[in-house]
């Protein structure tokens, strides 16, 4: 439905005008005021409001756009920073996540999982092997490799997904693993460490798995934590996610760089390359889940 005009001597008046017409979720783009009249523009989907709206170049950043991004869980100072001289949501949000760095490389050569209990390493292991494979590369150029030797249970599911998958699967304590690794040819290794590892490999790149569900400091004290800071970041449990501003600013700040972004969907399906544009969209849906009428001025 295309974009409609309200007016009315109040605001209150207008807006229960367009509640009345477009019903509870409308999106307004524009409210100000004409010989005495209070105008409002609105429409029924976000996504139909992002080629309406301008921005005045003197004009800060719309503090219904500021709602939303605080809403999204960006903190205040954060939102503070972006250029205000944006002419849709999107642009605003493009300009919100230049500043989160992005992973862009191949995956190629060895890379160790780390991260804390119940963050996903084996399953995001997996996902990224199938992914390789499913991007054309061979199973014989996989090498899986697992030091969770001394939990219960802590190799079976990779033994299996490996097997499923027609990869070779080693299971070994993390200070065998160079010694392993001497010699072998395989395009990638994927190394699914213990919980908690302190011992770091050499010569082989760090990743760590982290739920996005984790608190911000949380994820601070995770990071701190690290013996050596991690060359990208799997992100976890973004089905459970209800504020990705919050992830992504503290990721924006310490600077590590979003490679991989996994679900509860199926092994192939259930991992996402991290991009600007599949980030925005996500903020997007969001914001549109979020139901709440939102006045820009």
């Amino acid at each position: 439905m295309a974009a409609q005009r309200f007016t009315g001597t109040s605001v209150k008046e207008v807006l229960l005008r367009v509640r009345d017409s477009l019903g509870a979720d409308a999106v307004i783009v524009e409210q100000h005021q004409d010989q005495g009249q209070v105008v409002v523009v609105a429409c029924t989907e976000l996504h139909e409001a992002e080629s309406l709206i301008t921005v005045p170049e003197t004009q800060a950043l719309s503090l219904s756009y500021k709602r939303q991004l605080l809403e999204l869980g960006f903190d205040e100072a954060y939102v503070d920073r972006i250029n205000p001289k944006v002419a849709s949501l999107r642009g605003v949000l493009e300009s919100l996540l230049e500043r989160v760095p992005l992973f862009a490389e191949p995956l190629r050569g060895r890379w160790q999982f780390v991260g804390p209990p119940g963050a996903g390493r084996t399953s995001a292991v997996v996902k990224l092997g199938a992914h390789w494979i499913a991007q054309g590369h061979s199973a014989q150029d996989l090498l899986f490799i697992s030091t969770d030797v001394d939990r219960i249970g802590g190799t079976e599911l990779l033994q299996a997904s490996a097997q499923a998958l027609g990869v070779t699967c080693l299971t070994m304590p993390a200070e065998q693993v160079n010694d392993a690794l001497r010699g072998r040819q395989e395009a990638l290794v994927l190394i699914d460490r213990e919980a908690q590892c302190r011992s770091i490999l050499g010569g082989v790149s760090s990743c760590l798995v982290m739920p996005c569900t984790l608190s911000r400091q949380a994820m601070q004290l995770i990071l701190q934590q690290l013996v050596q800071g991690p060359h990208a970041l799997f992100v976890t449990q973004v089905d459970n996610l209800n504020r990705w501003g919050e992830w992504l600013a503290t990721l924006s700040d310490t600077g590590l760089p979003i490679g991989w972004i996994g679900n509860d969907g199926s092994i192939v399906d259930g991992i996402r390359i991290a991009s600007t544009e599949f980030l925005r969209d996500a903020l997007i849906s969001q914001i549109e889940n979020f139901q709440t009428t939102t006045t820009f001025n």
